[in-house]
């Protein structure tokens, strides 16, 4: 069974009867993670910095897994998942290789209850498209079948998310939607001191300076490019076991976002309209997109329009977050079939 970290389950079979494994779609399993975690809210760069410690240094590769101590190194798993919505935060849990792929984007019981305690200390875990169903289901989460079936909501929860925010690229609102890349946390550059590792979970103190160099602007010209390009390509991509919340209301909020943007000032859709080109080009120019970011608005002086279609697109998610949290006992989570194996 892959919960133990071994892939036999129906081996003989799978590729077949599971259409996440068809060859076609694995191919593109590395663009999914990319759609994912490009999209969600947090300190992103904090994260990879740990993330990278954990990977390389040698005192920590000799710490054993959450589960049953087995030998490391580790991997960092994050315990809320990236790929459901949570955000980037820079604290891991250290599972060994085989435990963390088996575990892939399953929440448990004991993952839920810490995100609900860090949020109880302060710490913002989930993104905006998952915050309005995470907040509505996260206390009936009692046991492990609970968190398995919560993990499935928010999958289509990001689905859902997902094609918003590609309905919004095909009409090339690409300067809007760089504001949800998070790049902002590629101005400064962060060390970790005081590394603490408790009940196998890691954390550290962390130091950050301003940085305004020429690798700022590759980091956020590349962030913005694999971001774009990641969320085309996991919108392509067919034969996903998925579920789409779509209906009149949300039809007509993103209509009226579209209108919105339709409508920033000129020296914005002339940003857009050259972001646009680069995108809808053959090729990106990296050179011409380095350029580009450093035109970018900031939060402080972003059209006003900006804010309100962002205002729209929450009050999207609690539409759908309401429709799926109506589900909860529907036999779509309760029941387990191959794609909750993947």
């Amino acid at each position: 069974d892959r919960l133990d970290g071994f892939h036999s389950l129906n081996e003989c079979c799978r590729s077949h009867a599971d259409r996440g494994r068809w060859e076609k779609n694995l191919r593109s399993f590395t663009t999914d993670r990319r759609a994912f975690e490009y999209w969600v809210d947090g300190d992103w760069v904090a994260a990879d910095k740990l993330m990278g410690l954990i990977r390389t240094n040698e005192q920590i590769k000799k710490e054993t897994c959450l589960n049953d101590n087995h030998p490391g190194p580790c991997s960092a798993d994050h315990i809320g998942p990236i790929s459901l919505g949570f955000v980037h935060r820079p604290e891991f849990q250290l599972l060994c290789n085989s435990c963390n792929s088996a575990k892939n984007n399953r929440m448990t019981f004991s993952d839920v209850q810490h995100l609900i305690n860090a949020e109880n200390n302060g710490e913002e875990v989930a993104s905006w498209y998952c915050k309005h169903i995470w907040d509505l289901r996260k206390h009936d989460v009692k046991n492990n079948e609970n968190a398995l079936r919560l993990s499935k909501i928010l999958r289509d929860n990001r689905h859902t998310a997902m094609f918003i925010l590609s309905e919004l690229l095909k009409d090339n609102h690409y300067l809007f939607l760089s504001t949800f890349l998070g790049l902002q946390y590629a101005e400064r550059s962060v060390s970790f001191s005081n590394i603490k590792i408790e009940n196998h979970i890691i954390t550290g103190q962390i130091s950050e300076q301003p940085r305004d160099t020429k690798y700022t602007e590759e980091q956020k010209a590349r962030r913005m490019r694999i971001g774009f390009e990641a969320l085309k390509s996991y919108i392509e991509k067919e034969n996903r076991n998925a579920l789409l919340v779509i209906n009149d209301k949300i039809i007509d909020k993103i209509n009226e976002i579209k209108n919105i943007l339709q409508d920033i000032p000129d020296e914005y859709k002339l940003l857009n309209e050259k972001i646009s080109e680069q995108f809808n080009s053959e090729e990106v120019s990296d050179e011409l997109l380095r350029d580009l970011v450093t035109h970018l608005p900031t939060k402080e002086s972003e059209p006003a329009n900006f804010k309100l279609a962002r205002k729209y697109l929450q009050e999207i998610m609690e539409i759908v977050g309401d429709e799926l949290s109506k589900m909860w006992e529907d036999e779509r989570y309760v029941r387990q079939t191959f794609a909750d194996l993947d």
